[in-house]
């Protein structure tokens, strides 16, 4: 028997010490160290995942929230972007430099977009959140074929989708997705998108 057993005392309590640092600092402090310097970050026309409305966005992560952030007004940072096709020219074009796989890209040894697809309307389309993980040049290449949506996402994306809000679902996460807000806002883009939606060019 210990002294402490033996006077009554009780095992001492574990102390759960909470960082003093946020997430979204920890994150702009890991691209900074990547890239050498505190990291730029694009702005995107896209569908807010949550709301299912077009917006316009910087994808930093202090403008986005997450599946887990459940009393955030921001979007998610899943939103889906959308782009003119010839955005893929540069990547196709030089396969000595980039690897243009299935679903993703990769610039050897440098960075990687870890998804993308491609709907029926032809547009090229991806996520905020893998967005701003491209360098900022990279990103404001992206920006130059950024466009409104002329349809829905790729059903092999939103079977996707669905997927991760139910991995969501299972770890707490509670707040309605826009996602079937989405699927009725690309049914009818047409009518609700702003009028340079119409535009086919790649400018941003």
């Amino acid at each position: 028997m210990t002294v402490s057993e033996s006077e009554g005392e009780e095992p001492a309590r574990r102390i759960v010490v909470r960082p003093a640092i946020t997430y979204e600092e920890i994150l702009a402090n890991r691209m900074e160290e990547r890239w050498g310097k505190k990291q730029q970050y694009a702005t995107f026309k896209a569908m807010d995942l949550k709301t299912g409305e077009p917006i316009e966005v910087s994808c930093s992560p202090e403008a986005l929230s997450n599946y887990f952030q459940k009393d955030s007004s921001l979007p998610l940072e899943m939103s889906p972007a959308f782009f003119n096709a010839e955005v893929l020219h540069r990547y196709k074009a030089d396969p000595d430099k980039y690897e243009l796989r299935d679903r993703s890209i990769y610039c050897r040894g440098t960075w990687e977009l870890r998804t993308f697809d491609i709907n029926d309307e032809g547009q090229v389309h991806t996520y905020l959140r893998y967005l701003r993980d491209l360098p900022y040049k990279e990103q404001l290449y992206w920006q130059a074929f950024n466009e409104w949506p002329k349809g829905p996402l790729s059903k092999r994306a939103i079977a996707t989708q669905w997927n991760a809000r139910s991995h969501a679902a299972n770890h707490g996460y509670s707040q309605p997705s826009g996602i079937e807000m989405m699927s009725r806002a690309h049914s009818c883009c047409h009518l609700r998108l702003r009028p340079d939606s119409r535009d086919a060019g790649g400018a941003g």
